[in-house]
């Protein structure tokens, strides 16, 4: 179970830390502020970074493109600022436990 959440350099978090997690939270909040970015962030860190949660979560979003070989996710989105480039990368972890994952570009 995730007590803290941190998110770092994910979608429109600089940095942001949840304390005080229990088994069951609400998240309240204005229309765009960021509560399904940290339940993103939250399904990303505990499948173990499976790259299947990004695509499916773009998918969601309607955040896809059109590339030569069909249509994928546009993952420039999970990435503060959308800046996507080599070297951006995104980081988040939990608090008190081994769960940690860091995305980052390599090459275009």
């Amino acid at each position: 179970m995730l007590k803290t959440l941190a998110l770092h350099r994910y979608r429109g978090f600089e940095s942001y830390r949840l304390t005080e997690l229990a088994r069951v939270n609400l998240l309240v909040g204005k229309n765009n502020c960021g509560k399904t970015s940290i339940l993103e962030a939250a399904e990303l860190l505990v499948s173990g970074g499976r790259p299947t949660a990004l695509y499916e979560s773009a998918v969601r979003r309607a955040e896809v493109v059109e590339h030569e070989m069909g249509y994928g996710p546009d993952i420039s989105h999970v990435f503060y600022g959308h800046r996507y480039a080599p070297g951006t990368s995104f980081e988040l972890s939990c608090a008190g436990s081994q769960q940690h994952l860091t995305a980052t570009i390599l090459s275009l």
